[in-house]
């Protein structure tokens, strides 16, 4: 009938079932299988009126019927984050990737990557898990070269929709976390991606190439954001030269921005090529403590294999002071709220770490130690093993004399 009907329905958030219902105006727009976007004509207009209409949903459930619709479509909702709204679709791989690569919309663009991304992470986490053999979705890896190649975004918006939904928000998704496999799923999608589109990469690092000097210019801080991230997918594939192209980048930097994308993409890869530039950039900023809490945070963050006994040996660090509260957050915050596999590592090392740092802490600065120890309230959402190991330094924590009413607190609600 070349008719397309939307239903749309609200419900209360979880707790104010009660809640009177609201106006909610919903931007939509619909695509083509080509990618074109579809005119938008209700039943009952006389003509079109562009390519995206603002609904307004008043009732529980409303029905919107366009008409002059060629064939079934790609519906983008929430244009421009029309509403503050959580959305609840059903929509299949297929019409994500084509929002994704094609929706002129940057923010519907967007959380389509997103929740495609997710949903291919999950996928493989579950292959990982279960020793198969990992393949990347094609629909993703399709998606993604069409934002490389698409004029019309500027590389702020190409680096957002091209950086996939890190491990604890995929995570979030599971019901019972997969940590090592959600890692190897990660790690094998940013691998895997820089191989099916190096010659897109390597083309879009040199085109962003800095051409002059440092500059704070929206133009500029797109091209940095999209040059660092064709860097990052670049090292990703561990290849001598691609990691030169890191090095010269952190030795000719002439920002901080270049300079510490630069850094963290050695981090990542690791070897003396790391230690080298690690070692470089604390002789230059020791002297700048904010500089030097990147510096920090940037190794506390690492997927790399050996993070974990370097975040317990940068505890140790003679410029670590755990009394200093920035000091504090950018190694044990870092590490136990933004490096979920390591910081949930099986041997509760890190564990032990951020628990340690806690009861030292606590005495000197309750509030900071009380947000320090907060990174073990999602404690329940693990495997057996790992909820017994976070449990027994919970109770440690919990047992020590004159502890904290910030942190005594949280520790009850997490063990209640």
């Amino acid at each position: 009938a070349r008719a397309y009907t939307l239903t749309l329905e609200q419900a209360p958030p979880r707790g104010r079932e009660a809640a009177a219902l609201l106006h909610v105006p919903v931007a939509v727009g619909l695509l083509g299988p080509d990618g074109t976007s579809v005119p938008l004509r209700l039943g009952g207009e006389a003509a079109a009126d562009g390519e995206t209409r603002v609904l307004e949903l008043r009732e529980a459930s409303q029905q919107f019927r366009f008409v002059d619709v060629p064939a079934a479509p790609a519906v983008s909702l929430l244009r421009g984050f029309s509403a503050p709204v959580e959305l609840e679709i059903d929509r299949s791989d297929d019409e994500l990737a084509q929002l994704m690569a094609a929706d002129p919309d940057s923010f519907s663009r967007w959380d389509a990557g997103q929740e495609l991304g997710r949903r291919v992470l999950l996928r493989l986490a579950e292959d990982a898990g279960a020793g198969r053999p990992l393949a990347l979705d094609g629909r993703l890896v399709e998606a993604c070269a069409r934002i490389l190649a698409d004029p019309r975004l500027d590389g702020s918006l190409k680096m957002l929709a091209l950086t996939l939904p890190n491990e604890r928000i995929v995570g979030q998704h599971q019901d019972v976390v997969a940590v090592e496999a959600l890692h190897a799923a990660h790690r094998f999608a940013v691998r895997a991606l820089a191989e099916a589109l190096r010659g897109p990469l390597l083309a879009t690092f040199e085109a962003t190439t800095p051409r002059g000097p440092y500059a704070i210019e929206r133009a500029e801080i797109d091209r940095r954001r999209l040059h660092n991230l064709a860097l990052s997918y670049l090292v990703a594939l561990g290849e001598p030269e691609m990691v030169a192209l890191a090095v010269k980048q952190f030795e000719a930097a002439d920002n901080m921005s270049d300079s510490q994308e630069a850094l963290g993409c050695l981090i990542e890869h690791g070897g003396p090529a790391r230690d080298a530039a690690l070692a470089r950039f604390h002789a230059r900023w020791q002297g700048d403590p904010l500089v030097l809490d990147k510096w920090f945070a940037l190794q506390a963050a690492s997927g790399h294999p050996d993070t974990l006994e370097r975040v317990i040996a940068l505890a140790s660090h003679p410029d670590f002071h755990l009394l200093n509260p920035n000091r504090a957050r950018a190694l044990i915050g870092t590490f136990g709220m933004r490096n979920q596999f390591h910081f949930h590592s099986a041997c509760g090392r890190g564990y032990a770490l951020v628990a340690d740092k806690v009861i030292e802490l606590d005495p000197h600065n309750a509030q900071v130690a009380a947000r320090l120890v907060s990174v073990f309230n999602p404690w329940k959402r693990f495997d057996a093993a790992r909820q017994q190991a976070i449990r027994a330094q919970l109770e440690r924590i919990a047992g020590q004399p004159g502890l904290s009413r910030a942190v005594r607190e949280i520790v009850g609600r997490a063990l209640a």
